[in-house]
């Protein structure tokens, strides 16, 4: 749908819950609720505790089509920090949620098991550690950093790697969901999301709306919303 269509399906979605639709939505204000209830359905779609169908994304096509065109890579370079055997990326300013990744390192003073000296490189696995198992993982021989994994923690706005000693990670390529465009009447930008989920987006929006007016007949819309895909 182009912009002015959502626009045009909100109000007639509005309609349809209040024949009397007695509020009058200036544009930005709809941009808001839109933007809210697409911000919402792709949290909802990514995790499956949060929609009816229980499936996360990757869980089914469904869900891949769903968010397919918000997923995104980034190559990027690892740096030391002050500890030992840590390293840190910067995670892109467009970065919503993680997906997957995966390391490169290069073998320094400890030659890769056979490789064939100290310019051997090697594509790893990456172990997103929880802080609490964190420190039981570094000493764990089935989990620990090596030349075949890294260790990684999110903290702020970055991800920090550990290595083993003798192994540098050269490389880190990170697969993530990014924040979608807002939709706005400025430039008249639409969802970016793929146009089977733009009829969702309206009804999350309506719904939005009536629970901001703390209007009754909220839960009816909830229900309603309860049985989209």
């Amino acid at each position: 749908m182009t912009w002015v269509e959502l626009q045009t399906s909100f109000k007639v979605g509005m309609n349809k819950v209040d024949t009397q639709y007695s509020k009058s939505y200036e544009p930005e204000e709809i941009d808001l609720f839109l933007n809210q209830a697409q911000e919402k359905i792709i949290k909802t779609r990514f995790e499956s505790q949060n929609n009816f169908r229980i499936k996360a994304f990757e869980g089914s096509q469904k869900r891949i089509d769903d968010l397919r065109v918000l997923v995104k890579r980034a190559s990027l370079v690892p740096t030391t920090t002050a500890n030992v055997n840590e390293y840190t990326v910067t995670l892109p300013t467009d970065y919503l949620f993680y997906i997957s990744s995966v390391g490169k390192i290069e073998c320094g003073s400890t030659f890769i098991p056979g490789g064939s000296g100290s310019t051997d490189t090697n594509i790893v696995e990456i172990y997103n550690a929880a802080h609490a198992d964190f420190n039981r993982m570094k000493k764990d021989p089935f989990n620990k950093p090596d030349y075949k994994r890294l260790l990684i923690e999110f903290e702020t706005n970055k991800i920090y790697l550990y290595g083993e000693a003798g192994f540098f990670p050269i490389k880190y390529d990170l697969t993530y969901l990014r924040y979608p465009v807002k939709i706005t009447g400025t430039g008249t930008v639409t969802s970016e999301l793929p146009t089977h989920i733009h009829q969702e987006i309206i009804n999350e929006s309506i719904a939005i709306a009536v629970e901001n007016a703390q209007d009754p007949r909220y839960q009816t819309v909830l229900n309603e919303l309860n049985k989209q895909e």
